[in-house]
């Protein structure tokens, strides 16, 4: 299934300093906004699209459900893993899109607190909320991958 991003407003959940923003912004993406509860994330993606300083904003994900803006696509890359995933996926709005992407590694540092170990990992934690419709695996080396998926909440 195709989506129109052109057409949809998008909410980066934890943009960091700005690579998802950035390409999209190159990409002709308008409806666009970026969260980070880091200021040091926010202001390094400010300075890496420019034209885009008022579409970043600090903000907890904890609370997605206080964000002042209405978003049709959700997306959430290298996040889930850090922290308490159930939270963010269960303030989700139903029939909005979710872009997620989650690792079957531990993080050298300690940063992740869970991993997926497989697709089946993936879906039977998130199926009450998300209906899947595309899955792409991501092969870093080393038996390490990323699962990359599409999903509609319910």
């Amino acid at each position: 299934k195709r989506i129109d991003l052109p057409q949809k407003r998008i909410m980066d959940i934890g943009c960091g300093a700005g690579g998802l923003a950035s390409m999209l912004e190159k990409h002709n993406i308008k409806n666009y906004h970026g969260f980070d509860y880091s200021n040091n994330a926010i202001l390094q993606a400010k300075e890496l699209v420019p034209k885009w300083q008022k579409k970043f904003f600090i903000h907890d994900c904890n609370i997605l459900n206080e964000i002042p803006y209405e978003f049709d696509i959700g997306i959430a890359i290298e996040v889930l893993e850090h922290l308490d995933d159930m939270i963010i996926i269960n303030q989700l709005k139903k029939n909005t899109y979710f872009i997620g992407s989650v690792p079957n590694y531990w993080a050298a540092n300690h940063a992740h607190v869970r991993v997926y170990p497989s697709k089946f990992y993936i879906w039977k934690r998130y199926r009450k909320k998300l209906s899947f419709l595309k899955w792409k695996k991501l092969k870093l080396g080393r038996g390490n991958f990323i699962y990359i998926f599409l999903s509609k909440v319910k």
